[in-house]
This record gives C-alpha cells, structure tokens and sequence, in this order.
C-alpha cells in the first residue's frame, strides 16, 4: 500500500520532518557555515543534533536537498568566490583559508562548481568592476557592478538595468535573478 501511494504520488514525502529534526537539522547547518574551513567528524555532528549518523544524513538530505558534504562544499565555494574577488590573497592561499590543503583539489572543485577556474573567476569579476564587456552577464545601478555567478546562484548587489547579455545565457537569466540565496 504505502509503495504504490509513493508511486501514485512522488512528489510527496512518506515522512515529514518533525519540529525537533528540523531544529536540530538547522543547529548542525548552523555549525557548519560557522567551521566550514576546518575538518568536522561526523561524530561531531551527530553529537550536535543528537542523533545517530544514518538519521542525520537522511533529515539533512530531506530539508537541503543536498548531503552534509555537498553543503559544506556550497559553502566553501561561496566564501572562495568572495576571497577571490575582493581580496589579494593567492589561489593557494584562499584553498587553505576555506578549508583545501592543495591548491589542486581547490581548484578542480571550484571549477566543477562555477565553471572558471579560481584565477579565472578572479580575471573575470576584475574585468566586471572595471566594466568591461566580456560576453558575460553584467548588470549595474550607476555605480555598483555586480555580477552572477553561473552556478551557485548567488547575485552580488541590486540590479535594474541591463549593460550587456550573453544571448545563450539569457534565459537563464530570469531563473538566477529571482532569488539570491538558497532558500534554507
């Protein structure tokens, strides 16, 4: 019975989430936006939420939609990207300061997860705050650049007018556009 309703009905969940889980859930999220840079054991976690290790995958994979390493890796690159565009600090530098002991596995994830590679992303933002036209999105109010990043959907600033648009980006344009964040 209960598989042919999941059957029937996919897009609803067999188990919701209770009040505690999601509580405790946000608790260890919390934790790992605050220590992402450093190695988190598992059992640290599961000390966190007070439950076991098979629980808290399960609930964080429900309420994220992505596993407590994709998380940490999402919040890694968010900061990366930030170093990397207002900062001075070296690729190699900024692998170690979100949590990377080589440079080389940094930058093979940075990659994966933005499509440049870090010293790439650093040309391209430069060439956004100095407005030059590279075939990217680049939106700007007067002043304040502000740029897109393609992959993990963050949106730097407040955009009104349109400078220049890369005709085979711009349908997705709209999507990245309509929120800033992940909602969480």
């Amino acid at each position: 019975m209960v598989v042919e309703y999941q059957k029937k009905h996919p897009d609803k969940p067999a188990h919701k989430l209770s009040q505690q889980d999601i509580e405790s859930i946000q608790t260890v999220a919390s934790y790992l936006s605050d220590h992402y840079a450093s190695d988190i054991p598992l059992e640290r976690l599961t000390q966190i939420a007070c439950m076991g290790t098979t629980k808290l995958k399960t609930c964080f994979k429900k309420y994220y939609d992505c596993t407590i390493t994709e998380y940490i890796q999402q919040r890694r690159m968010s900061q990366a990207e930030y170093l990397l565009a207002y900062t001075e600090l070296t690729v190699g530098q900024v692998a170690q300061t979100v949590g990377y002991s080589t440079s080389s596995r940094f930058a093979e994830l940075f990659r994966k997860s933005t499509g440049l590679l870090p010293f790439h992303h650093r040309v391209q933002i430069s060439s956004f705050k100095d407005g030059a036209k590279t075939g990217f999105p680049v939106y700007s109010k007067k002043e304040s650049i502000i740029c897109v990043s393609s992959k993990t959907r963050v949106v730097v600033g407040v955009c009104f007018d349109i400078q220049h648009i890369h005709p085979i980006k711009s349908a997705r344009l709209i999507t990245i556009l309509c929120f800033s964040e992940r909602t969480q």
